[in-house]
């Protein structure tokens, strides 16, 4: 019986029920154990705005999911769901990661291990996000185009979340080595640079502008039109 059902389709259904998974165990559920340990209506206010803010991701996505289901999958469509769902994971491996590091060397506390379960995980869930998007896309018979997947907003988050590793690492080896002013600069500067060197060496060989590109592929007559003129 799923076979009636196109791709798409069960694309949308299977993240329109992990939106609820999400809405239910991370915004109602939490939203009323916040509610119950309030002393008043300010703390109340307050403990609220974290389970709201982790509904609002929730709630676009189940949107977006149903209307992935109920109407034609189109480029944009494909692409908001699964960006939007994506990312909702790349928190969610984070905090495995976060979890599984506790459990090996015995502590979490330290911010940087965030930051590290972030960049692992970003890593990890783009890939992913394109290979599932040009699935989708081809199985719902649009041509996928090579690197409108990533964008440079996916490489800026990446090197500041490579910066923001690397930069307590110099601290760190400034104060350990008592290094000379010179130096000291170095392990300041240096993170920096490398970050945004390679952010610079990704836009330049990985990111395209392929808007001309989806509109002849999606809109052949309109894009006919606009070369004409």
């Amino acid at each position: 019986m799923l076979t009636a059902f196109t791709v798409a389709q069960k694309t949308g259904a299977f993240t329109c029920v992990a939106s609820l998974v999400w809405l239910y165990f991370l915004g109602i559920q939490q939203a009323f154990e916040q509610i119950g340990r309030a002393t008043d209506w300010v703390d109340g206010f307050l403990r609220m705005s974290l389970p709201v803010a982790l509904s609002v991701p929730a709630i676009f996505l189940l949107v977006l999911s149903w209307q992935l289901m109920s109407r034609e999958a189109t480029r944009d469509r494909i692409k908001n769901v699964l960006g939007l769902f994506f990312g909702m994971g790349t928190f969610f491996v984070a905090f495995v990661v976060v979890l599984q590091v506790g459990i090996w060397i015995g502590r979490a506390e330290n911010p940087i291990d965030l930051v590290l379960a972030l960049f692992v995980s970003v890593l990890a869930v783009l890939p992913s996000y394109t290979g599932v998007a040009r699935y989708v896309m081809r199985a719902s018979g649009i041509v996928p185009v090579k690197g409108e997947f990533v964008g440079k907003g996916s490489y800026m988050i990446l090197a500041f979340l490579l910066w923001s590793i690397l930069s307590p690492m110099g601290i760190e080896l400034s104060e350990d080595y008592q290094a000379d002013t010179l130096l000291d600069l170095g392990f300041i500067f240096g993170p920096i640079i490398i970050s945004y060197t390679l952010y610079r060496i990704a836009v330049k060989y990985w990111v395209r502008d392929t808007f001309d590109e989806q509109v002849a592929l999606d809109h052949p007559s309109k894009h006919q039109s606009v070369e004409d003129v």
